[in-house]
C-alpha cells in the first residue's frame, strides 16, 4: 500500500513539474532591460540605448510604448534588433532626444502587458 501511495505521489509531482515548466500559450516573459540608466548620444553604441530582451511564444505583435513621468506618450513601437530584442534610443516620436528623467515603458503582446521604468541621464 505504501508503495502505491508513494508511486502515485511521485507521478503527481512529475506531472506538476511538467506543467509548471511548460510555457503557457501566448505568454510574454521579460528577460532583461539593459541598461536601466542610460545616456542617449549620437554616434555612440555603448550607452545610447536601452535594450528590452523578451521571450514570447504567441502570434500577436509586440509593441513597446515609452511614456514620460506624467504619463504622456513619448514614442511607440521602438526599434527591433532581433526577434527577441527591441531597443529605445532615447528619442521621441519626432526623432528628438528626450530630456533627462524617469520614463515608463509598457510592453504589450496580445493580452500581456508589462511595465517598468528606465532613466535617461545626461
Amino acid at each position: 500500500m505504501k508503495k502505491i501511495v508513494l508511486s502515485m505521489f511521485v507521478s503527481m509531482l512529475c506531472v506538476s513539474v511538467l506543467f509548471a515548466s511548460t510555457p503557457q500559450p501566448d505568454a510574454l516573459k521579460l528577460i532583461s532591460v539593459v541598461t536601466k540608466i542610460f545616456t542617449p548620444q549620437e554616434n555612440s553604441n555603448l550607452i545610447n540605448k536601452v535594450r528590452f530582451t523578451y521571450d514570447y511564444n504567441g502570434t500577436s505583435s509586440i509593441t513597446i510604448g515609452i511614456y514620460d513621468a506624467s504619463g504622456a506618450k513619448v514614442c511607440e513601437n521602438v526599434s527591433r534588433e532581433s526577434d527577441t530584442v527591441m531597443y529605445w534610443d532615447g528619442t521621441d516620436g519626432d526623432g528628438n532626444f528626450v530630456k533627462s528623467g524617469v520614463y515608463i515603458y509598457q510592453i504589450e503582446a496580445g493580452k500581456n502587458v508589462l511595465n517598468g521604468t528606465v532613466i535617461v541621464a545626461r
